[in-house]
Formats: structure tokens, C-alpha cells, sequence
């Protein structure tokens, strides 16, 4: 009995293109390469990489050793590092002149936040080299990570590879996918010799498939059986031929894969992290800033843990900086004014950051009343005025207490939430900080005034209490789902990472 139909058929489930599990998060990896510019041509050079975390030191790898040739020199060994953004991941590369070790350190969030996440720097000062450290994505097939596969047929000419006519031939056909069960039918060929393209999540896939032609009458013409993944992606634009009606047709395989877009992604086309922060200077936290025996503050322990490891996204190192509760501000307004006293609040390097905050300390007076919405309704407004989606943003904001604008910052956070920003607070102190796990939205989406839910989750809330002496658990929490929430943004208003 013939086929009595001519449809496609899909016989799986689409799965969503963003991973909503936030503690569960893609796992990324990047390339490293390595050249250095201004080359000798009298000298030799070759290199030894090592990653440093919480004062472990791990060889990473070893260059081949190359003559300079007053020009730029590559070295053709690499190496891939798992990427996480919510760790400082410290780097050192001993670079060997003519067997002379000259040091150079940095991390790979200053590669990446680097222009064309390539970081520069003078080997020697006595000497011209510079190297350079380039970091890229490491884009393999990876079934955990959801990646689509891509399939298309096409019918070529045999002569001069251009669409084939079907004028003389009766007998169409067409295919299946299957793996264990039916995945796929296509539609019958049609007149133009081509089949719709056809999107398959790699979870559906592995570790193998089957496609089979048929004729209209139900006869297998040929079988491509038991073929990995890899095999497909390596056969793109891979011809081969079948018989039908005793005539042979090219069949031309188009294949390709995508992983889901990930903050990375965004990163390599220059997407840069803006970090903004705000302070808590009401007259609960005194002993936060004023801590005994000279040590340091609380506060300063927090901007120094998140901070650096934001600020190497932040390719000018000026970082707005504001604070909330405190008199003997002059002009300002005591719920949203700048630590440094200038209409313009940035503040060049975390350096700068922390002798502001002092000297700020030492200028006012803490008071009341603790209110977020006016420095969040600061930022919303200044990234309403930049307009510039090369920019995302991040504002942590440090308190020890509960707000008493509860609704007023609710409203100003829906608002938030539609543009490119994250907002982190960090509660520190022994309050129960019942509000800010309302305005985190992790157990119940956050809603205005008026009942309205957030577009999407942009507030994570952690008691600094939880991580204390534990500061690289602190940043982990901390920025955990920045990266998500990054993608999230543009994935919302239809910005993939080409269109940057």
C-alpha cells in the first residue's frame, strides 16, 4: 500500500532556548592563544601558563619555543579553562626571553573585558615585546547544554551543481529521522528539489540517528544508518548520490548545530559591565563602618570581594557610586547623594572607590530613613538616557536593614527590569531582611503596586552574615545569576550576540 500522505510529521517536543535553572547554569569554556608582538629576530622565546585559585597553583601548559622575526610571533600551543564568572580566575604566564623569566599576571576577566577580549601588555621595560593573550568561546557539541541540530536536503544538478528540474520524473520521495521511534517525516519533495529544514534538539538525538528515503510507495531508496552527530556536522555540504526511476540525483546534506546563547556570547561581541553601587549610611550600620581596632569595614570587605571581580568588564573603570541616609550632605539629597560630593558621581578604580567611601565617612553623619528606590530610579533614569545596548549594567546595593519604601521600590524595579540591568542586594547586619526576599522573587515573582509581575527576575538578595571570612563563597552567590539574567535581557528585546 503506497504512502498515503504527504505532510512532515514531528514527532519530539521543542525545548525552550533558555535555561531557567539559574543554580544549574551552562558550563562555558574558552581557548587561550598567545603571541607577542615587536618579536627579535636574535631571540627565542617560549612560555609556561599557570591558573592561581585560593592560592593553589596548577601548570596549565607549555608554548613550543619560536625565533622572533621583528614582527608579531603565534604560538601554536593553546589551552582551555572551564569559564566562571562569579570567580576571580588569576592567571600568570612566565614568559622566557632567550631562557630569561619575566612574569606577567592578570586574570581571564581582564582578557575578556579587554577590546576584542585580547589583553595587551609590555613584557620588559627594557625591552619592546608585548604579549598578547587572546581569549574565545570553545564551541563543541554538548548534549547537556541543549544544542539544536540543523538538517537540510537539497537536489543538485550533476553538471553545474544549480536546482534540479523534476519535469521527468513521477516518483518523488521522501525521509525519516529515527532514533529508537520515529523523530521526524518529512514532507514529499518538492517541485523546487527541496525539503524543509528540519531543528532538532541534540537531547532527542544521541548518540546516534537513522535516515532513511523512501519512495511514494513506501521502498526504502537508501539508508544513512547508525550516524553520530559529528558524523552529520562533519558531512555539511557533503553530496551523495541516490537512484530513482534508474536516474541518479545528487543529494546535497546541509548540516549545522547552535548552543544555546550564553553570556559569553554577548562578551566576545564587546558587551561591557558597567558597575554601580550603592551604600547604606543610616544610622543603624555605624559599627559596619566604624569597626574596631582599625580593621576593615564591613562595607569595604564587600566592595573589594564583588569588585574585582566586576570591574575588569568595565573597560573605563569608572563606577558610579552613590549612598542613601545620612545628613551633612549639603545640596544633596540625603536618600540618593554621591559619596564624592560631585554632580558627577564616577569614581575612577576600585582604589578610588574606597578612599571616597572614607572620606565620605568622615563628612557625614548616618541617619535615616533607609530608602532604595531613589538610587535605583538614579540608574534606570541614566541608562534610559544612554541608549547604548553595548552596555549592561549591575548596581550593588549594601545595606544592613530593612527598607521603608517598600513600594516605592517595587514600582521602580518593574521598571528596572525591562532595561539592561541587575540589581544585587547584599544584606549585611542581623536584620531578617524579610523584604528583600520579596524583592528577590526567587519563591514568588515580584509584582508593582498595581499587581503587575516583572517582565523578569533582576534582584538577588545575600545576607553577607552567611559567607563571613568566606569572601570567594560571597561573590559566587552574589553574581551567580548575572550571566542568566544577562542573556535573559536580550533574548527579551531580540538582540542576539551578532547584532551588537
Amino acid at each position: 500500500m503506497g504512502n498515503q500522505t504527504n505532510e512532515r510529521k514531528i514527532y519530539f517536543k521543542e525545548v525552550p532556548n533558555i535555561n531557567k535553572d539559574k543554580k544549574n547554569k551552562i558550563k562555558e569554556k574558552v581557548i587561550i592563544k598567545i603571541s607577542i608582538s615587536n618579536s627579535d629576530s636574535l631571540t627565542e622565546y617560549y612560555i609556561k601558563s599557570y591558573e592561581i585559585n585560593d592560592k593553589k597553583v596548577q601548570f596549565l601548559t607549555e608554548t613550543e619555543k619560536l625565533k622572533g622575526n621583528n614582527n608579531t610571533i603565534q604560538f601554536h600551543s593553546t589551552f582551555i579553562l572551564d569559564y566562571y564568572f562569579e570567580y576571580e580566575q588569576n592567571l600568570t604566564f612566565k614568559i622566557y626571553i632567550n631562557n630569561t623569566e619575566n612574569i606577567i599576571n592578570t586574570s581571564l576577566g581582564k582578557i575578556l573585558g579587554s577590546i576584542g577580549n585580547c589583553y595587551h601588555e609590555k613584557i620588559n621595560e627594557t625591552r619592546n615585546e608585548i604579549i598578547n593573550i587572546s581569549c574565545f568561546q570553545n564551541n563543541e557539541i554538548n548534549y547537556s547544554n541543549g544544542t539544536h541540530l540543523q538538517i537540510s536536503f537539497y537536489i543538485l544538478n550533476d553538471d553545474n551543481i544549480k536546482g534540479f528540474k523534476f519535469s521527468d520524473i513521477y516518483n518523488k520521495f521522501y525521509f525519516k529521522i529515527t532514533n529508537k521511534t520515529d523523530l521526524y517525516r518529512s514532507e514529499d519533495l518538492t517541485d523546487k528539489g527541496t525539503f524543509h529544514s528540519i531543528k532538532i534538539p541534540l537531547s532527542f538525538l544521541s548518540p546516534n540517528i537513522t535516515i532513511t528515503f523512501y519512495n511514494l510507495k513506501d521502498e526504502i531508496i537508501i539508508s544513512l544508518n547508525e550516524i553520530t552527530i559529528t558524523d552529520l556536522i562533519h558531512m555539511n555540504d557533503s553530496s551523495f548520490p541516490i537512484i530513482i526511476n534508474n536516474k541518479k540525483i545528487n543529494l546535497l546534506l546541509k548540516s549545522s548545530y547552535k548552543n544555546k546563547t550564553t553570556f559569553l556570547d554577548y562578551i566576545e561581541k564587546n558587551l561591557e559591565i558597567k558597575l554601580g553601587i550603592s551604600i547604606d549610611f543610616t544610622g543603624s550600620s555605624h559599627y559596619l563602618h566604624y569597626p574596631e581596632n582599625n580593621k576593615k569595614s564591613k562595607y569595604e570587605e564587600l566592595i573589594l570581594s564583588c569588585g574585582k571581580i566586576l570591574a575588569p568588564y568595565d573597560k573605563d573603570q569608572k563606577f558610579k557610586v552613590l549612598g542613601f541616609g545620612a545628613e551633612n550632605i549639603g545640596k544633596y539629597n540625603k536618600n540618593c547623594f554621591p559619596i564624592n560630593f560631585n554632580d558627577n558621581p564616577e569614581i575612577y578604580t576600585l582604589k578610588g572607590v574606597i578612599d571616597e567611601y572614607y572620606n565620605c565617612l568622615n563628612k557625614i553623619k548616618l541617619s535615616s530613613p533607609t530608602f532604595y528606590s531613589n538610587s535605583i530610579e538614579y540608574f534606570v533614569n541614566e541608562i534610559k538616557k544612554e541608549k547604548n545596548i553595548l552596555k549592561y549594567n549591575i548596581l550593588l546595593l549594601l545595606t544592613d536593614g530593612e527598607n521603608d519604601d517598600m513600594n516605592e521600590t517595587k514600582d521602580i524595579i518593574f521598571e528596572a527590569a525591562k532595561l539592561p540591568i541587575s540589581i544585587i542586594i547584599v544584606g549585611l547586619g542581623n536584620c531578617k531582611f524579610t523584604n528583600m526576599k520579596i524583592l528577590d522573587g526567587d519563591d514568588e515573582p515580584l509584582c508593582n503596586c498595581n499587581g503587575e509581575k516583572v517582565v523578569r527576575d533582576i534582584v538577588q538578595f545575600v545576607s553577607f552574615n552567611q559567607f563571613i571570612n568566606n569572601p570567594v563563597g560571597l561573590a559566587k552567590e552574589v553574581l551567580l545569576e548575572i550571566p542568566t539574567q544577562v542573556v535573559e535581557f536580550f533574548n527579551l528585546i531580540g538582540i542576539a550576540p551578532e547584532d551588537l
